[in-house]
């Protein structure tokens, strides 16, 4: 209503304002759909990935997951470390007579160890797609963006993650799904 009242002044002013303010508001709406197409195809991908990650055999599924973890060690959080499976084991340094001397606090080194391959799966299949894009993919990234950045990030990280997982499980003969495992020799 004031809008109206406003507008029928013929005020120039409230006239550009409200121009803008609707101007904004499509391209807000706009930007919400990209938003939203967006996030299902970065979801499709991550889906995509599970699935083809879960393809693998219990060992070649552990390798991979296993080596991501390594190659992000630094960056890997005990949320992550525990939602696929590895168990804390603290440890401390030996204790050296002299060393004490040097520092007034304990040093604790935390250690993980990593699950069995059967648990590690039994934690991929588990989880949630918004766990699995917030936990592994992130790992995946980390240890495989170096090797190919032309990968790009995101759902086209995801995409071309995807698509090194089915090759890899096609040329791996035992794979479940593997098309030369399943040939006749």
């Amino acid at each position: 209503m004031l809008h109206k009242n406003l507008c029928a002044r013929g005020d120039p002013e409230t006239h550009a304002f409200y121009a803008r303010l609707r101007h904004e508001m499509q391209i807000s709406f706009l930007s919400g759909e990209i938003q939203m197409k967006m996030n299902k195809q970065s979801h499709t991908f991550a889906k995509q990935v599970q699935v083809d990650l879960l393809a693998f055999s219990d060992v070649d599924l552990f390798q991979t997951v296993h080596l991501w973890v390594k190659e992000a060690s630094h960056h890997v959080s005990e949320e992550v470390y525990s939602a696929l499976g590895y168990m804390l084991k603290e440890s401390q340094p030996p204790f050296h007579p002299q060393s004490h001397l040097l520092r007034s606090e304990t040093q604790v080194e935390m250690l993980w160890l990593a699950p069995s391959p059967q648990r590690l799966r039994e934690r991929l299949t588990e989880m949630d797609m918004r766990l699995f894009m917030q936990y592994v993919l992130p790992l995946a990234y980390q240890s495989l963006h170096g090797l190919h950045p032309e990968w790009g990030e995101g759902a086209t990280f995801n995409a071309h993650l995807a698509n090194h997982l089915r090759r890899r499980v096609a040329a791996r003969p035992g794979n479940p799904g593997s098309r030369l495992g399943n040939r006749a020799c």
